[in-house]
């Protein structure tokens, strides 16, 4: 766990997730997360404690990121 004040572009009162690897054995690890902000209660149907947005991650075997919005809008990261 690190701790920071004022470190990132969200405001002082924020967390930004991170991942740590003891060591790092062979190969490359890819590793997304998807944080969806949203106040339109569309986005969780109408539930502001739901879990789902319905927004998709997929990374294909080429190291390319795609995100898949539930408006069918489509953002590709490539590698």
């Amino acid at each position: 766990m690190a701790h920071a004040v004022g470190t990132n572009a969200h405001g002082h009162h924020s967390a930004t997730p991170y991942l740590t690897l003891p060591a790092h054995p062979d190969g490359t690890h890819l590793l997304v997360t998807l944080v969806v902000l949203s106040a339109d209660p569309e986005v969780n149907d109408g539930d502001p404690y739901a879990r789902c947005s319905g927004t998709r991650v997929r990374v294909a075997e080429t190291g390319e990121v795609e995100i898949r919005f539930p408006d069918g809008t489509r953002e590709r990261v490539p590698r």
